[in-house]
């Protein structure tokens, strides 16, 4: 789930090494624009929002340098609507 890769990619962004912070960000960008364009075609949400969201995140993306690792998390396909939302303790 979307949810507990980005849980483990905050304490990595808590690091002091430059370039895993760095591959980090890159990662919590590339996550969450994947996320945002899921819930853009899920019934009931607002796509408006979430396709803006996904855009940002991909322009965020650009901005940033390549990083210098590829340690790229991957996360699961979230549920649909609501429980694919869900916190994960």
């Amino acid at each position: 789930m979307a949810a507990s890769a980005l849980l483990r990619l905050d304490e990595q962004l808590e690091s002091e090494a430059a370039s895993l912070v760095l591959a980090r960000a890159w990662d919590v960008f590339g996550i969450v624009a994947k996320l945002a364009h899921c819930i853009t075609f899920d019934e009931g949400s607002d796509e408006l929002q979430a396709m803006i969201v996904s855009q940002q995140c991909s322009e965020g993306r650009d901005r940033l340098p390549l990083p210098e690792t590829s340690l790229l998390v991957t996360a699961a396909q979230p549920e649909p609507g609501g429980p694919g939302l869900a916190r994960v303790p």
